[in-house]
């Protein structure tokens, strides 16, 4: 009788220490990194969203169609927002990986604001010969198609995801090897 009193005794005590000790951390820590998993996806989520409505804006370009310069605005403000989200998420993405993301999302930031640039040219002085106009524009919106796309797959996924990170960079690699590699002369 007295062994299974000291047993219900320790079991009760041990419960309760673990209750009320580790119990807290453990759920505040949980909070944490479901947080962290949210906003990685949210963002992964963005980019594959601008990558998508980037490509819109390349198909029209392949098919010597000029695209409309308030699209391509929004698309360059989008990546501008989309960099600040990146500055605000590197507690959770790691310093490695910011400086990585953020190095491809500016580059994309950068190929978005040439662009702008090009089409408020062309849009201001109306160029008899749009043929080295469309290849500066397919190299612009190449890249940044490409820095959008790198920066998808630069976003850390936890660790026991190998299997879902491999198939999103063999979908992102298989995307970016369709991409036209014309270059201007």
């Amino acid at each position: 009788m007295q062994t299974a009193l000291i047993s219900a005794l320790t079991a009760a005590l041990v419960t309760l220490i673990i209750e009320y000790a580790a119990k807290p951390r453990l759920e505040a820590r949980k909070d944490r990194i479901v947080a962290a998993s949210r906003s990685r996806r949210e963002l992964r989520a963005k980019y594959l969203a601008l990558s998508y409505r980037t490509a819109r804006v390349a198909n029209s370009i392949d098919k010597n169609v000029i695209p409309e310069l308030g699209e391509v605005e929004t698309l360059r403000a989008e990546s501008l927002r989309l960099s600040e989200e990146i500055t605000a998420l590197e507690p959770i993405i790691g310093w490695k990986n910011f400086r990585v993301v953020g190095m491809l999302a500016t580059e994309a930031y950068i190929s978005f604001n040439s662009t702008v640039k090009l089409l408020e040219l062309v849009e201001k002085n109306k160029p008899a010969n749009l043929e080295l106009t469309f290849i500066h524009l397919r190299q612009y919106v190449t890249e940044a198609r490409l820095g959008v796309l790198e920066s998808v797959l630069a976003i850390p996924r936890p660790r026991w995801r190998v299997f879902a990170w491999r198939r999103n960079y063999s979908v992102v690699s298989s995307r970016m090897a369709r991409l036209p590699n014309d270059k201007p002369s």
